[in-house]
């Protein structure tokens, strides 16, 4: 089965419970609502971070549209392979952009 995910899914939901997943033993789920809504909070914050994409990550997306062009691929394909690298970069230590220290 592909990686693509139905329309309907929420990204804020499936952020909420990575983290939670990161935070939580699995013996002490399923958590309140309460906390669960925090964390809710907390995944739409992550996902705002990510509205400008860094340097490296606009790299790695030009250098996926380039490798996609003249290629036979469905518009979504294409898309979703230049989503993928703009997020693999992102979740690289070595490509992170150098600290401004000014």
């Amino acid at each position: 089965m592909s990686k693509m995910h139905l329309p309907h899914e929420d990204m804020v939901e499936r952020v909420a419970v990575a983290i939670e997943k990161t935070m939580f033993a699995p013996h002490e789920f399923p958590l309140g609502a309460e906390l669960h809504q925090l964390y809710r909070g907390t995944a739409r914050a992550a996902i705002q971070a990510m509205r400008e994409p860094t340097r490296p990550m606009w790299a790695h997306a030009g250098t996926m549209f380039v490798n996609c062009q003249g290629r036979e691929l469905h518009h979504d394909r294409a898309c979703g392979l230049v989503w993928d690298a703009m997020l693999a970069a992102a979740l690289e230590p070595h490509l992170a952009e150098p600290e401004d220290k000014t």
